[in-house]
């Protein structure tokens, strides 16, 4: 009776032994939710967008990889973090047509107050949503099809003349994408991005500030078109050029101008150096000191070009700039650039005095 007694003991002894070892079911949902939420996303780091679904995520395993459930303050925090981190996911992977809109300023006349602008959108919200409409033709200029890119630009243009303050309203969006079109690699979406871009700049759509908002994204695009091999592409594109120039200050127009010149091929330079050259008085009347900080040293290397175009061009436009801010201003500026193009400078001022 004693000995069948101690085995009873002990075997009791071992299982309360085995039970305070293993831990209970709250303590395994309280380590899990505690869980770092990188734990969570480590099997999806370093996938493309493309691979994920709307929540970053591989589709169909949001249920097998959504966050775990949480008995304590640190599982809140993990799942809070977790959540918020697959959310910046979403947002980064989402093709732009699929995100939310954005508040943009209005292009037209600034002010918050209704009788602020003047124009055409004038007595508009300040920020405004893109409309929907416009969203869906910007859309289709990414297209791989060329008819649908070609049918877009129709669509925007028949939008600008039905709705100009739709347009206006995200004007830099706008141009931003048929201008690119202008370089399409399909010649007849590119020589009619030309012809569309000249009937935009012309409507109340691209009016006044809205296009002088819209010209750094216009200017660069059509530098580059302006060397085309298609000789009607190339000179629709400088014609533009010479459209936005004469309607947009050049307090918009010169630091993109001066840009493409500096980026662009001999045949850009040799096209857009005498039109920078035409510009520099309104430059220097309208922001005394520019010539000297944004144009001079960018001119100066092109002195030294191996294109006699590209530096009779510059040269040209040197001269401008010293009858607008004098010989020794110019002089002044190649002194500080370190003095490698004094030669160069002096045979371009050589009889500005």
């Amino acid at each position: 009776g004693g000995r069948a007694g101690r085995a009873v003991s002990r075997r009791h002894a071992r299982a309360t032994s085995r039970s305070a070892a293993r831990p209970s079911s709250s303590a395994i949902l309280a380590a899990r939710g505690a869980s770092s939420p990188s734990d969570d996303a480590a099997p999806f780091r370093g996938l493309p967008p493309s691979h994920t679904g709307a929540h970053g995520l591989v589709p169909g395993a949001a249920a097998e990889h959504s966050p775990r459930p949480a008995s304590t303050a640190s599982s809140a925090e993990g799942s809070s973090a977790l959540a918020s981190a697959r959310s910046e996911s979403a947002r980064r992977s989402a093709p732009r047509g699929a995100r939310k809109p954005l508040r943009r300023r209005a292009a037209h006349g600034g002010g918050s107050s209704p009788a602020a602008g003047a124009g055409p959108g004038a007595g508009l919200s300040a920020t405004v949503p893109m409309s929907e409409e416009l969203r869906s033709v910007l859309d289709r200029f990414a297209d791989s099809n060329w008819r649908t890119r070609l049918s877009a630009l129709d669509a925007l243009l028949a939008l600008a003349s039905r709705d100009s303050d739709a347009v206006r309203r995200d004007a830099t969006a706008a141009v931003d994408e048929v201008a690119r079109r202008v370089g399409d690699g399909n010649l007849k979406v590119a020589a009619a991005a030309v012809e569309a871009v000249r009937k935009l700049i012309d409507s109340p759509a691209l009016h006044g500030d809205a296009l002088e908002s819209a010209v750094p994204v216009l200017l660069p695009p059509l530098a580059v078109a302006s060397a085309n091999r298609n000789k009607a592409v190339a000179a629709g594109s400088l014609d533009i050029i010479d459209r936005v120039l004469a309607k947009a200050d050049s307090r918009h127009t010169l630091a993109p101008l001066v840009s493409a010149i500096s980026n662009g091929n001999s045949t850009v330079r040799g096209a857009l150096l005498p039109r920078l050259e035409s510009l520099v008085p309104a430059a220097h009347k309208s922001r005394p000191g520019i010539l000297q900080r944004a144009v001079l040293p960018r001119l100066f290397p092109l002195l030294d070009d191996t294109r006699l175009e590209t530096r009779s061009g510059a040269a040209a436009t040197v001269a401008a700039v010293a009858r607008a801010i004098g010989a020794d201003g110019v002089r002044k500026v190649a002194s500080a650039s370190g003095g490698a193009f004094s030669s160069a400078v002096e045979g371009a001022i050589a009889d500005i005095e």
